[in-house]
C-alpha cells in the first residue's frame, strides 16, 4: 500500500510577500484613484503655466463674441454666466419648436461644461440654460415627453470657450 504523505508545509515569508504586494497594489490604485479626482493645485513658488487655457472675458453681449454669421440655426447663444434668453435667441427657439412640432420630431437640447474646479456652478448655469430653452419649447406646443436634455463635461480646454455658452437644440 502507498503511504500518503504529508501536505507541504507552508513557507510563512512567501505568504507574508504575497499579502504585502496586494497591500501595495491596493494602495497604487487608490492613489491612481485620487489623484483623477483632485483638482490641480500648484506647488508654493511654482507658476500656473501648466493650464495653457486662458480663462475667457466675459463680453458685455452674446453678439459681441460670436458673429451672428457663424451660429448654425440650432444653436442658442447665451450671455457668460446668464441664463436669460435673449429675444434673438427665443425666436430661434420659437422657430425650432414650430419645426418639431411639424415633423412630429423629438428634440434633444444638449451643453457642455468644462471638468474645472467651479464645476458645480457650472453644471447648474447649465441646467438653468436647458430649463430656459425647453420652457419656451413646451410653451409652444412641444410635449415634454419628446424632449431629452444631455450635459456633457469635457476636459478643461478641449472646447473653446465661446461653445460653453451655447446649447445645441437637435431634431431627430
Amino acid at each position: 500500500m502507498e503511504q500518503r504523505q504529508p501536505p507541504p508545509l507552508r513557507n510563512p515569508s512567501r505568504t507574508m510577500a504575497k499579502a504585502a504586494v496586494a497591500v501595495l497594489i491596493g494602495i497604487a490604485i487608490a492613489g491612481f484613484v485620487l489623484a483623477g479626482l483632485k483638482p490641480r493645485a500648484t506647488v508654493p513658488g511654482q507658476t500656473a503655466a501648466a493650464d495653457a487655457t486662458p480663462e475667457p472675458s466675459a463680453p458685455l453681449t452674446a453678439a459681441a463674441s460670436v458673429p451672428v454669421e457663424d451660429v448654425p440655426a440650432n444653436h442658442i447663444i447665451f450671455v457668460p454666466a446668464s441664463d436669460r434668453l435673449s429675444e434673438a435667441a427665443a425666436a430661434k427657439v420659437v422657430l425650432l419648436a414650430e419645426q418639431a412640432k411639424k415633423g412630429h420630431l423629438r428634440v434633444a437640447i444638449s451643453s457642455e461644461v468644462e471638468a474645472r474646479a467651479d464645476r458645480p456652478e457650472q453644471m447648474e448655469l447649465a441646467r438653468r440654460r436647458t430649463v430656459a430653452v425647453r420652457q419656451v419649447l413646451e410653451s409652444n406646443g412641444v410635449p415634454l415627453g419628446t424632449m431629452q436634455i444631455v450635459i456633457h463635461e469635457v476636459p478643461t480646454g478641449v472646447v473653446a470657450p465661446t461653445a460653453l455658452n451655447r446649447l445645441v437644440v437637435a431634431l431627430q
